[in-house]
């Protein structure tokens, strides 16, 4: 059982944070699952974005590092991704939605902010665990391109 003052502990910072990781990493599979070349996918970024990403990508290069150009998007760019997949078939503007709050929450954790400290947020936190794990399950059965 969690408390309201229990939501703002560290056990329960590491929780969450662990449930938007896993759902961080599922869209980043889900993302590999489409098997489309590294080119296409950074397509669907707007041109700042793109920028953004290919500079990672240099810096990596430069220290002799370089690994799977997904590792160095962010969050949103994996939502954006995403949301202009030929797969993607459901509800665009709620799961741009959802990610948002799931990023707001996010941050707030990262940043030792303080969350859900009154009971109209601890229902909106719930909302959004709820969202995540949808979200997590939703992607988790993404499908693979057909051969």
């Amino acid at each position: 059982m969690v408390t309201v003052s229990d939501l703002q502990k560290l056990p329960v910072r590491v929780a969450l944070f662990c449930l938007i990781t896993h759902l961080e990493m599922t869209m980043a599979d889900a993302i590999r699952r489409e098997n489309v070349s590294s080119a296409e996918w950074i397509r669907r970024l707007s041109d700042p974005r793109q920028g953004a990403l290919r500079k990672r990508v240099n810096e990596a290069k430069d220290k002799d590092i370089e690994m799977d150009h997904l590792l160095y998007t962010e969050f949103c760019d994996k939502v954006t991704i995403l949301r202009k997949s030929s797969h993607f078939r459901t509800r665009k503007t709620g799961f741009k939605n959802d990610m948002n709050a799931i990023r707001d929450l996010r941050d707030r954790i990262a940043h030792a902010n303080d969350y859900a400290t009154e009971s109209v947020d601890v229902k909106k936190l719930s909302a959004v665990v709820a969202n995540i794990e949808h979200w997590t399950n939703f992607l988790a059965d993404w499908p693979e391109p057909s051969v």
